[in-house]
C-alpha cells in the first residue's frame, strides 16, 4: 500500500467528519485546536499508517538476478581492496618465499575478497537503507521481517545474514583445494545443501520467499523504489569506520 496514498485518505476522512459535525458554541473557539493534540493526532495517524502497510516479497528471478549483479560488484570492489592488501602482504610473501606460494596468494585473494563482500553486505546494506547495488537497481530492499519494528536492518542481522550466505562458498573452495580431507568435504556437502534449500525457499510464496539467511537474521527481500548507483556517496559508505551507521545518504 503506498504510504501517501494512506496518509492522504486518512487525512480527507478525518476533514470529512470534522465538516460533517455541526459547529457548537463560538465557531472561533471550536475551530482552535490545541498544539498538543494536533501533534497527538498526527502521532496516530503515522501509527495507523505503519499498522496498514505491509511489503511484497521479492520476485524470485528478480532476486537472483540482484544476486549475481552485486557479486560483479563485489568483485570489482575486491580488485580495489587488492591494491593496499598487496602492499601489507610484500612482508609476509617475502618470508613465505618458495613455500606454498599458491597458497599464499590463495588466502591474500579470499582476504580481499572477504573484505569487499563485508563492505558490501553489511555497511553499504546499513547504510543505504537495505538496498545493496544490485538490489537497487533491480527494485529490492532488505527489511526486518517483522513489520512492526524500525524498517532498516542492524549491524548483528546483517553480519549474521552476510557469514550464512558467504561461508557455503568457503567451504566449497577449501574442498576444491584439499579434497583428501574428509571433514572439508563434508562442511562443503553442507554449505551446497544449504546454498540449495535457501533457493528453493526464496521461490516458495508461502514462506514469504525467505532464504536461510533470512530466517536466520530475521530478514526478508522485497519489492521497493529503485535506486541508481552512486559512486561519490556509496564508496563511502563500504568503508568500516565512525561513519553514521543510521544517517540517511
Amino acid at each position: 500500500m503506498n504510504i501517501i496514498a494512506v496518509a492522504l485518505t486518512q487525512t480527507r476522512n478525518s476533514l470529512q467528519r470534522r465538516n460533517a459535525q455541526p459547529p457548537t458554541g463560538d465557531d472561533s473557539t471550536t475551530l482552535k485546536v490545541p498544539l498538543p493534540k494536533r501533534i497527538s493526532a498526527f502521532g496516530t495517524l503515522l501509527e495507523d499508517m505503519r499498522g496498514q502497510m505491509h511489503y511484497e516479497a521479492a520476485p524470485f528471478f528478480r532476486r537472483l538476478a540482484a544476486r549475481l549483479l552485486d557479486l560483479a560488484f563485489c568483485l570489482v570492489l575486491t580488485f580495489i581492496v587488492a591494491i593496499p592488501v598487496s602492499i601489507l602482504w610484500i612482508p609476509f610473501g617475502m618470508v613465505t618465499e618458495g613455500t606454498n606460494e599458491d597458497v599464499v596468494y590463495g588466502i591474500g585473494a579470499a582476504v580481499c575478497y572477504f573484505i569487499a563482500y563485508v563492505g558490501l553486505e553489511v555497511f553499504l546494506l546499513i547504510r543505504r537503507d537495505g538496498q545493496t547495488p544490485g538490489k537497487g537497481l533491480l527494485g529490492l530492499r532488505v527489511v526486518p521481517a517483522e513489520e512492526a519494528t524500525a524498517p532498516r536492518l542492524s549491524l548483528v542481522p546483517a553480519v549474521t545474514r552476510m557469514l550464512i550466505i558467504f561461508m557455503p562458498f568457503v567451504f566449497l573452495s577449501l574442498s576444491g583445494g584439499f579434497p583428501e580431507s574428509g571433514i572439508l568435504n563434508a562442511l562443503a556437502m553442507v554449505g551446497l545443501l544449504s546454498f540449495v534449500v535457501s533457493l528453493a525457499l526464496a521461490a516458495i510464496p508461502a514462506a514469504r520467499r525467505r532464504a536461510l539467511h533470512d530466517l536466520a537474521a530475521g530478514s526478508r527481500v522485497v519489492r521497493a523504489a529503485k535506486r541508481k548507483i552512486d559512486l561519490k556517496s556509496d564508496l563511502p559508505m563500504v568503508l568500516p569506520g565512525k561513519l553514521d551507521m543510521t544517517k540517511r545518504y
